[in-house]
């Protein structure tokens, strides 16, 4: 009689790290099987593999082994059991025993090992799970700069080539293009203002949208709205908050008053005063149910809202979106949140009303008691680099545009992801998203400990957490099976301001961000290599046009396409990656709001259509406020993924603590005062 034993093992080992590794076994017996057999192999795997612990518990895997173990006992229709074992594993075992295990008794036959990355054949191992091939790892001084040299001059060649006759067409369609929106946008102005016959609520000029802004609305509306968990010392009030946000903030920005209106195409929407405006609709209190859970050491039950409660709370304010009735904008305020009984205040903001860097401006500039300069460094992207960069892409412009829309009709991007083109690996498997979206977030990380990998490394700060990022998401892949992961792709914004660093109060607001894409360095396996890889990266970024490329792309294609089509255009380089990075630097020391002090900011960035992770840090009061928004498909995934990101920031730390600091001396000898106080020898 035929019989089949299945279960799931979670372990974790590693010497350096936390490891969560999932791994199938599967014991189909045949007709010359029996229970013994499967008994038996049950009793081999574990004892060649001691430390594994049996547990019933859904992982990331749950989609990707089953078919596996199916594909290989397609081919396999005698063996006894199929599992597979990762790169550590084999290792470890290899170190165990070198003795092959006992057969049982019949015609069974220990089946050979399924290794990911190996050559067996295409049906074993899905494409999403091969491993990359193994290569040497050069130091970026190591590489040679003549091939840089001749890529550069081939490129800007081809740039030049394509970019004459395509700015030559650019200028003479861009200004009819912008003189006929102007045109329809005047006229339904104007009709708006006769058919309605209220012209008090018109006296106001309206102001069209324009630029990066307009390319959050339309289809994309509830999937652009920025959230960011601001936690408050438990003696805040929702009135108090209230009164704050309508003498300290709405003065200095008057476009949080102001809601959008949309007129008939071509027009482009524009902001309107809102006649109908109350602060009391914008900053509320929030009915969430607390936990009723008793305190150890506390005979009363307190009435407290949960982390795990206040995190589902946000997952459903993100799937709903904002109301478009009213200014895309609104602060919900919890009381009774951790043991403390903290007061939270839940932002939210559209992107097309502002960014994050925007948020963080007002946050330190306006709703603080004191006025703070909340960045000390200088722009990298901002000011004369901009102009420079401006220059440069108006020349690689069209041919970057050129191969984006070569990739889309060669089917290398699709709409919504996927495409040879793009990554592929376990993050992206879009079959098992549900489109439900749940967080997790931390503040375990110390800010000093990246400081100093900052110093000593002479790098910055998003240097070390996306080196760091780039280990943590090594080890969910290799724990998915994935032997050598492949590097990955990912999204980076980049904001383009170029006061960023002035303490002047300013009212404008917007989105002047540019979304580009980043290799992340998964391949390397050493901590320190892949921080140098990814330094080597982002300096190559910092000095490249692409984030210029991509802003004035942006302004271009929504003056000269429909939203949909500009849309669809702007979307191919997000679609390739596999997750989106995102790091705001805030404050140094606590903030100070009515009196209350700010204990901490969870900022979370929407997650982007077709991607189905965004990964969004904070610095703030030397702490690192770190939040992963995942499908619900990867909730294991996003608790795995920031664990390994902790473990990645420690292990950095841990290995360049004893290295000095740039321009560091080195330490005295010790000398004790015993030898000091000793005669001299006598002769």
């Amino acid at each position: 009689m035929a019989t089949s034993l299945e279960s799931r093992i979670m372990y974790t080992s590693s010497p350096g790290m936390k490891r969560h590794t999932a791994v199938e076994m599967t014991s189909f017996s045949t007709p010359h099987a029996s229970n013994s057999a499967a008994r038996h192999s049950k009793t081999v795997f574990n004892q060649v593999n001691p430390p594994l612990e049996m547990k019933k518990k859904s992982s990331l895997v749950d989609g990707i082994l089953p078919e596996i173990s199916e594909s290989a006992h397609g081919n396999h229709p005698g063996d006894g059991y199929t599992r597979v074992r990762t790169e550590s594993e084999s290792i470890e075992m290899n170190n165990v025993t070198n003795e092959v295990p006992v057969r049982p008794k019949g015609r069974q036959k220990v089946p050979p090992v399924v290794r990911c990355g190996s050559t067996l054949g295409p049906t074993r191992i899905p494409p999403y799970l091969r491993s990359a091939p193994v290569r040497r790892l050069r130091h970026p001084l190591e590489e040679s700069p003549i091939w840089g040299a001749a890529g550069g001059a081939l490129s800007g060649a081809l740039s030049l080539a394509v970019a004459l006759p395509a700015l030559l067409l650019l200028f003479f369609l861009l200004p009819i293009c912008l003189l006929a929106r102007s045109m329809a946008f005047l006229v339904a102005v104007w009709g708006r203002r006769t058919a309605t016959g209220n012209t008090d609520s018109w006296a106001d000029r309206p102001e069209p949208v324009r630029g990066n802004d307009a390319r959050w609305l339309g289809p994309t509306w509830r999937r652009s709205v920025l959230h960011a968990v601001l936690v408050f010392d438990s003696g805040l009030e929702v009135g108090a908050l209230r009164q704050l946000v309508a003498n300290r903030v709405l003065p200095r920005h008057p476009r949080l008053t102001s809601r959008l209106i949309n007129l008939p195409p071509p027009a482009p929407p524009c902001w309107l005063h809102d006649p109908r405006f109350k602060i009391e609709r914008h900053v509320f209190s929030a009915a969430l149910k607390p936990s009723k859970r008793k305190v150890k050491g506390e005979g009363a039950t307190p009435k407290r809202v949960t982390e795990k409660q206040l995190q589902k709370y946000v997952a459903r304010l993100i799937a709903a979106g904002l109301p478009a009735s009213k200014p895309p904008w609104e602060m919900r305020v919890i009381r009774g949140y951790g043991k403390h009984m903290d007061t939270v205040a839940v932002l939210r903001v559209h992107q097309c009303l502002a960014d994050g860097m925007s948020l963080v401006r007002l946050l330190c500039h306006a709703l603080a008691d004191s006025r703070v300069l909340h960045v000390p460094q200088q722009p990298h992207f901002g000011g004369q680099s901009f102009s420079l960069n401006a220059v440069r892409a108006c020349l690689a412009g069209p041919l970057t545009l050129l191969l984006w829309l070569l990739l889309l009709a060669a089917g290398g991007v699709k709409d919504r992801g996927g495409g040879w083109w793009s990554d592929c690996n376990p993050l992206t498997q879009r079959a098992s998203w549900s489109g439900r979206i749940t967080l997790c977030w931390s503040a375990n990380i110390a800010l000093p400990k990246v400081t100093r990998v900052k110093h000593v490394t002479r790098s910055t700060v998003n240097d070390v957490l996306m080196a760091a990022l780039a280990g943590a998401v090594r080890g969910l892949l290799q724990g998915c099976g994935v032997r050598q992961p492949p590097n990955l792709r990912v999204v980076l914004p980049v904001d383009l301001r170029s006061d960023i660093s002035s303490p002047k109060p300013t009212s404008r607001m917007g989105c002047k961000v540019a979304p580009v894409v980043v290799a992340l360095p998964v391949a390397i396996e050493g901590a320190v290599p892949r921080l140098w890889a990814m330094r080597k990266s982002l300096e190559t970024l910092k000095s490249s046009p692409e984030p210029v490329v991509v802003y004035g792309a942006t302004a271009a294609l929504m003056a000269l396409l429909p939203q949909k089509w500009a849309c669809r255009v702007l979307n191919i380089p997000p679609s390739t990656a596999s997750l989106q990075f995102s790091a705001l630097p805030g404050p140094p020391g606590t903030l100070l709001v009515g009196g209350h002090p700010l204990k901490g900011v969870f900022p979370i960035l929407p997650v982007p259509e077709g991607l189905g992770l965004s990964i969004s840090a904070f610095t703030y009061a030397d702490q690192v406020y770190v939040t992963v928004a995942a499908d619900s498909g990867l909730a294991a995934a996003a608790k795995v993924l920031l664990s390994h990101l902790q473990a990645q920031i420690e292990l950095l730390w841990q290995l360049l603590l004893h290295r000095r600091l740039p321009g560091e001396l080195r330490p005295p000898p010790i000398s004790r005062n015993s030898d000091l106080a000793r005669p001299t020898v006598q002769e």
